[in-house]
């Protein structure tokens, strides 16, 4: 998977919805090897609980952070290193990878990142997606979806400023540089030299989360109501046996989270997000990432 700019994230996630009611292909950037595996019953009831238990709760707290003790890996602290491209809005100096001391603040980052996902793709929801036209989709602004205070949020850090700058084609406020020195230095901005610069750049996304929060309380239409209708109609479709949400066997074909080839993942799609599931030491099943679909 390729680093994705800033709003080229968010507008991943609208993207993604385009499929909300067709069931999904299996859409995962682990590097899979092919076996003819089959989940037991007994495996697919247990990943399917545990999926629904997170999702519900995370809508309920609207922050994954008191949840990820309770239904992660112990150890997803440490593994965030391994896999950046997939759990990082940024991209981060290699060397900062490399410090243990590090780990809090990766994923306090992929904590603040996970949130701003979800809150958007809640917005989206709650602007009537499943009931636009294929015009309308298409006209949808995301740009004036989010309130004016995120945008200017996002502008006030200069790392977010400049993906920004660069995925809109704008040019940084001020700039007098001649362009090749000024896309040089712009592309040189985006890229996280301290844990200083990325702890500024996770407070940013904080606090845009508490705006995002704030806003959706205003709107018409609950997200929450929503999200109950959509769990009604997911309920219906397994029914029908057309249920997009089937968990599937992936075996690893090389390294992925530090797990060496050959283990065992179960996976499910949860619009707009991937979820892997691995065994612990205990055997008991936990989520070993939560990351947005691409594919």
């Amino acid at each position: 998977m390729n680093l994705r700019p800033f709003i080229a994230l968010l507008l991943i996630i609208i993207m993604a919805s385009t499929a909300m009611c067709l069931p999904q292909n299996a859409s995962n950037d682990a590097p899979v090897e092919q076996r003819d595996e089959k989940l037991t019953p007994d495996e697919e009831r247990e990943a399917r609980e545990l999926v629904a238990h997170l999702f519900k709760r995370w809508q309920e707290t609207e922050d994954i952070a008191p949840l990820m003790d309770e239904f992660f890996v112990t150890d997803f602290a440490d593994r965030l290193r391994h896999e950046p491209e997939i759990l990082l809005l940024v991209e981060l100096k290699p060397e900062l990878l490399l410090t243990p001391d590090n780990r809090d603040d990766l994923r306090r980052h992929y904590v603040a990142m996970s949130n701003l996902l979800h809150l958007v793709f809640r917005l989206y929801e709650v602007y009537g997606f499943i009931n636009m036209t294929a015009e309308e989709r298409e006209e949808f602004d995301l740009k004036k979806a989010l309130p004016a205070s995120i945008w200017d949020l996002f502008k006030s850090n200069p790392t977010t400023n400049a993906i920004i700058n660069e995925e809109l084609g704008e040019k940084a406020e001020g700039q007098t540089e001649n362009p090749d020195r000024s896309a040089e230095k712009q592309a040189d901005s985006k890229i996280i030299q301290t844990i200083e610069q990325l702890r500024g750049v996770t407070v940013t996304l904080e606090q845009a989360n508490v705006i995002l929060r704030d806003h959706l309380k205003t709107l018409p239409l609950p997200a929450s109501e929503i999200n109950r209708s959509q769990q009604s109609d997911a309920a219906s479709s397994t029914a029908e046996n057309t249920d997009p949400l089937t968990p599937r066997v992936q075996i690893l074909g090389s390294d992925f989270y530090g797990y060496p080839p050959g283990t065992r993942l179960i996976c499910i799609n949860v619009l707009p997000f991937h979820i892997d599931l691995v065994r612990d030491s205990s055997q008991r099943l936990k989520v070993l990432s939560v990351y947005l679909q691409t594919d």
